[in-house]
């Protein structure tokens, strides 16, 4: 168990971008060729991570980062510091963190950043990850409520929950469902309570556990 705990892993996401002639746009992207390092991309996001073990070694990102900047300009790409992030994952000592920065200035380092439509915490919390995607579920829940005073019949109303809203609950959950708190669960949970409600008029009024067991399977 020491040994998990000395262990952390350092992020540092970024975007670059460029033109080739020909083309509209252009994404070409290092591969992983630094040792030590994994290079992983999407598209013009890329994240470099270092896993250091134990947490007191020094680290090699402001090497990695070198070697991406000059992969840039020999591929005539620019790299984006604004959206250049680094975050530290786990105890660390912060005397052996690099600071980090580029030609065009200081990178930042967060304690909280969005990768991939993911939100990711240092702590490994997933607490902005949820309350994100609730707040943004919650609001879709007001387009159901009209399309409800509308008239729309019950199962159009229930095709409009399974594509419109629940894919916000449901996005990367692979990834965060299994380490959540019950409370988060719950958090969760609440957003198809009141989706069941509005949908289904005769469930007004009725303890979400004593809601017919078709209803909540049909969601």
């Amino acid at each position: 168990m020491s040994h998990i705990l000395s262990l952390f892993t350092y992020l540092l996401t970024t975007s670059i971008s460029g033109r080739v002639p020909g083309y509209p746009s252009y994404y070409p992207t290092p591969s992983d060729g630094y040792p030590g390092n994994k290079v992983h991309n999407f598209i013009d996001d890329t994240t470099l991570t270092e896993l250091i073990t134990p947490s007191y070694s020094p680290s090699n990102m402001s090497d990695y980062l070198n070697s991406l900047l000059i992969w840039t300009t020999d591929n005539d790409m620019q790299l984006n510091t604004f959206k250049t992030k680094e975050m530290i994952l786990g105890r660390t000592d912060s005397t052996s963190i690099p600071s980090l920065s580029t030609p065009a200035g200081p990178i930042q380092c967060v304690t909280t950043f969005k990768l991939l439509g993911l939100h990711l915490d240092a702590s490994l919390s997933w607490t902005t990850q949820i309350n994100t995607v609730v707040s943004k579920a919650s609001k879709r829940l007001y387009f159901l409520k009209q399309l409800k005073r509308a008239g729309v019949p019950p199962n159009q109303l229930l095709y409009f929950y399974t594509t419109v809203i629940r894919p916000v609950l449901e996005y990367a959950s692979p990834v965060w469902h299994y380490s959540i708190t019950r409370a988060q669960s719950y958090q969760l949970e609440s957003i198809q309570k009141r989706a069941v409600h509005i949908i289904f008029s005769d469930t007004r009024g009725m303890s979400y556990h004593n809601i017919p067991t078709s209803y909540l399977l049909r969601t």
